[in-house]
């Protein structure tokens, strides 16, 4: 008798420690978790969480996000950004879905649209400027 193993999707999740400090610009093909310091920007194609000790100073772009640090910038996601009680985010956020905790600081605006792109986003900030 011949057993056909079952082949599992590859999972990509990265992460950057606390005590890390990266400049430049983030590309993946997965999930990242940001637990230490970010200054340039992010394009990954999986949910990006910022840890409580996390800072990213860029634009962000994701399919999700969960932000429990500082986030200063914009963030552009597809589906999902969810604020936690003690995050910090200093920008505009494009997404079809927001959940914002009692205690969250925000100072910005939210952009709210199906499938977010970053055309739209270059068109909603041209008639915002006129």
């Amino acid at each position: 008798m011949i057993f056909k193993q079952k082949t599992q999707p590859i999972t990509i999740s990265n992460r950057l420690l606390q005590g890390t400090t990266v400049t430049g610009t983030i590309q993946s093909e997965g999930d990242f978790r940001i637990d230490g310091t970010i200054e340039g920007n992010i394009k990954i194609k999986g949910k990006l969480v910022i840890g409580p000790e996390g800072l990213v100073k860029g634009t962000v772009e994701c399919a999700s996000a969960k932000i429990e640090g500082n986030l200063t910038g914009d963030i552009m996601a597809d589906d999902i950004v969810h604020l936690l009680a003690q995050s910090i985010v200093k920008g505009n956020i494009y997404t079809s879905r927001i959940i914002m905790e009692e205690g969250a600081i925000f100072n910005g605006q939210c952009i709210m649209k199906s499938n977010v792109s970053k055309k739209q986003v270059t068109e909603q900030e041209e008639s915002l400027s006129v």
